[in-house]
C-alpha cells in the first residue's frame, strides 16, 4: 500500500516511510515490521515516497496479550515531538499526523498505551530534504542520493558508498582480543528456533542470522535500538535463490550487499554440500535485497560458506570442504565490479577444521571457530594474529573464557571489536546465541 498526499508547499518535503518492530515485555504491543508489498503475521504492509506537508500513515499493531488497544489511552512521540492527533482505528492501527516543524533526518517513533505498554520503532520515518533527487515512488531511493562525501577506508581500496539512510560511520576499532563470559541473547520471536552465523551491521543495530527451516537454513534480521537493548522484530529475508536454502550471511560494511551462501534448487542434501556462495544488492537500507548472482570464480565441487568481507568488499575469507576438511580460503579483487582472484588458502591457517572467520579492520588479528589441538570441545574459539596484512597467521590462542565441552561456532564481531556473537551447540543439537563483551585492561 502506497500511501500519498497532494502537494501543498512550493519546496515540498520528500518523505520515505518505513516500519521496523520493536516490544517490550509485560503486554507491550508489538509492531509489525513492513516492507514493500509483503505483509509479515498479518501486518499492513506501508511503503513509497510520500509527498506533502502532512501525513496520516497507519501502522498495525497487535497486543501481545490479545486485548484490544481501542481501550487504552495513546500518547505517542515522533522523533522526540509529542503528537497531539495521535488515533485508533478498529483497534488494529495507529493513525498521526507528521508535524510540519519536524526536520529532515530519520525520527524514531514511540508509543504508549498506557502504564507498561510501550514500544518503540528505531527511524521509523525518514525526511530527506528536497533536491536529493530520490527515486520515483515505491522504488526507495538511489545508493547515490543525499551521501555525503565519501571517505577513505582503513583497509584501503575505493570508498563505500554511503547509503542515504543514514551515512555509513566506522568505528575506532578499540578490541583487544580479551572477552568477559558470555552471557544469552534474547532475539523476540526466535524462542524455540534455531539460531545460526549471526553477523552485526555497522552500526551495530541489525542482526542477521540463519535460522533452520523446513528444506534449509532461512536468512531473517532483527533489530535493537541500541547495544542495552534485545532485538526485536525478526524477519525473514525472501529466499533469494529460490532453492529454499539460505544461509551464513555476512552484510557489507555500507549495507547495500549481502554475501550468503545457498543451494540452488535441486542442490540441497542432508549435510548442506551443494551450498555455493552468493552476493545479493540493493539500492537503499530501507530496500529488500535483489538480484544474487553466485560467485562462480570462488564456488567448488564442496561446501562453500561462512564469508567475511572487507569493508572495501575487495578481500574476502570463507570457509570451504573442497579438500574434503573445512578449511579457510581467501581471495582478492581490484575493485568491486571485478571478479576475485582464483581463492588460496589463508596462510598459517592449517591446524584443522576451520570455520567463519572473522578478521579486524587492519586484518591482523583473526578469530575463527576450530577443532585444532587443545580444543577443550568439538570446536572452540581461536585468535591468531599477523604482523603485517597479507602475511601468515600465527601466535594462536585457546578463547578459553568462551569454550566448553559444546561446540563454540560462528563467531562474529561488532565493528568497534566491543562485542563478539556466537553459537554455542550442546550435545542435544540445541543451539544458543551467545555474547561476549571486550574485557579490555
Amino acid at each position: 500500500m502506497t500511501l500519498r498526499t497532494p502537494l501543498t508547499l512550493a519546496n515540498p518535503l520528500l518523505l520515505l516511510l518505513c516500519c521496523w518492530s520493536c516490544s517490550e515485555p509485560s503486554a507491550a504491543p508489538l509492531l509489525t515490521r513492513c516492507a514493500p508489498q509483503r505483509a509479515f503475521r498479518g501486518s499492513l504492509p506501508m511503503s513509497g515516497v510520500v509527498e506533502g506537508e502532512r501525513l496520516s500513515p497507519s501502522l498495525s499493531i497487535q497486543l501481545d496479550d490479545g486485548s484490544s488497544a481501542t481501550s487504552w489511552p495513546v500518547q505517542a512521540r515522533l522523533g522526540g515531538l509529542l503528537l497531539t492527533d495521535v488515533r485508533l482505528s478498529d483497534g488494529t492501527k495507529v493513525q498521526f499526523t507528521v508535524p510540519a516543524e519536524l526536520g529532515a533526518g530519520a525520527h524514531d517513533f514511540e508509543l504508549e498505551l498506557g502504564p507498561g505498554r510501550t514500544a518503540r520503532l528505531p527511524r521509523a520515518l525518514t525526511i530527506v530534504e528536497d533536491g536529493t533527487s530520490p527515486a520515483p515512488p515505491d522504488a526507495g531511493l538511489t545508493a547515490d542520493a543525499g551521501r555525503q562525501p565519501q571517505q577513505p577506508l582503513p583497509d584501503g581500496g575505493p570508498p563505500v558508498k554511503e547509503p542515504p539512510d543514514e551515512p555509513v560511520v566506522f568505528p575506532e576499532y578499540v578490541g583487544c582480543g580479551q572477552f568477559s563470559s558470555p552471557t544469552p541473547v534474547t532475539v523476540l520471536g526466535m524462542a524455540g528456533r534455531t539460531m545460526w552465523s549471526p553477523a552485526l551491521s555497522t552500526d551495530a543495530r541489525e542482526l542477521y542470522f540463519a535460522v533452520t527451516g523446513t528444506v534449509g537454513d532461512e536468512l531473517w534480521s532483527a533489530t535493537r535500538s541500541d547495544r542495552e537493548s534485545v532485538f526485536s522484530g525478526a524477519v525473514a529475508l525472501p529466499d533469494l535463490v529460490g532453492g529454499g536454502d539460505n544461509g551464513t550471511p555476512f552484510p557489507s560494511a555500507d549495507g547495500l550487499s549481502l554475501y550468503f551462501t545457498a543451494a540452488p534448487a535441486g542442490a540441497v542434501t542432508s549435510d548442506m554440500s551443494g551450498r555455493d556462495l552468493y552476493r545479493a544488492t540493493r539500492t537503499s537500507l530501507s530496500a529488500q535485497f535483489d538480484d544474487p548472482e553466485p560467485l562462480t570464480e570462488l564456488n567448488s565441487g564442496g561446501r562453500d560458506q561462512l564469508p567475511w568481507v572487507s569493508r572495501d568488499e575487495l578481500t574476502i575469507v570463507f570457509s570451504s570442504e573442497r579438500s574434503g576438511t573445512s578449511r579457510l580460503y581467501t581471495a582478492n579483487r581490484p575493485r568491486r565490479d571485478a571478479s576475485f582472484s582464483p581463492p588460496v588458502l589463508l596462510p598459517g591457517v592449517n591446524g584443522g577444521s576451520d570455520n567463519r572467520p572473522f578478521l579486524t579492520p587492519d586484518r591482523l588479528t583473526l578469530m575463527l571457530s576450530s577443532d585444532r589441538p587443545g580444543t577443550q570441545g568439538a570446536h572452540d574459539l581461536w585468535l591468531a594474529t599477523r604482523p603485517t596484512a597479507g602475511g601468515p597467521f600465527g601466535m594462536f590462542r585457546n578463547l578459553s573464557v568462551l569454550n566448553t565441552g559444546s561446540a563454540e561456532l560462528d563467531v562474529t564481531l561488532s565493528q568497534d571489536g566491543t562485542e563478539l556473537f556466537f553459537i554455542r551447540r550442546d550435545s542435544s543439537s540445541a543451539n544458543q546465541l551467545l555474547r561476549a563483551l571486550s574485557n579490555c585492561p
